[in-house]
């Protein structure tokens, strides 16, 4: 081989390695994005869900009293039917926990990537639901890095 063919070849490797680096890098950012879009999905629906279920009457198995007045308190994802279990467990090995808070005045639904939801830790997302209306969800982002 002369030293044009060389330079070619290893010029020409150098390329697609080069692409390949890149390639992988954008398969990477995408599938974290549509994990966190997976997981935004399934916190809003649980947060809507949420809410009709702190609207309906307790008689009805909800969170609304006699007296009109209502709270998270008791609530936990069974009770919509999406899960047995405290926490969701998506497709992608993350979970989603529930927590009231403020003597059932709040509620947080959380998405854990590293699918522990039991620690509490490395919350990637948030949402506060504070009333009965979807004007009362608010989106939080947690300080977990992507490590993984």
């Amino acid at each position: 081989m002369g030293q044009q063919q060389l330079l070619l070849l290893v010029l020409s490797t150098v390329i697609v390695g080069f692409s390949i680096v890149l390639g992988l890098d954008a398969y990477t950012a995408t599938e974290r994005n549509a994990r966190k879009e997976m997981a935004n999905t399934k916190m809003a629906e649980i947060a809507g869900r949420a809410i009709g279920w702190r609207n309906t009457p307790k008689t009805m198995q909800g969170g609304r009293n006699t007296d009109g007045t209502s709270s998270f308190e008791g609530f936990e994802l069974s009770e919509l039917g999406i899960s047995e279990d405290p926490y969701l467990f998506l497709p992608d090995g993350s979970c989603i926990s529930c927590v009231v808070r403020n003597g059932g005045q709040q509620l947080d639904i959380q998405w854990q990537p590293n699918g522990d939801c039991e620690s509490g830790s490395d919350v990637l997302f948030k949402l506060e639901v504070t009333g009965t209306e979807l004007a009362d969800i608010t989106y939080v982002t947690g300080d977990y890095t992507w490590d993984q």
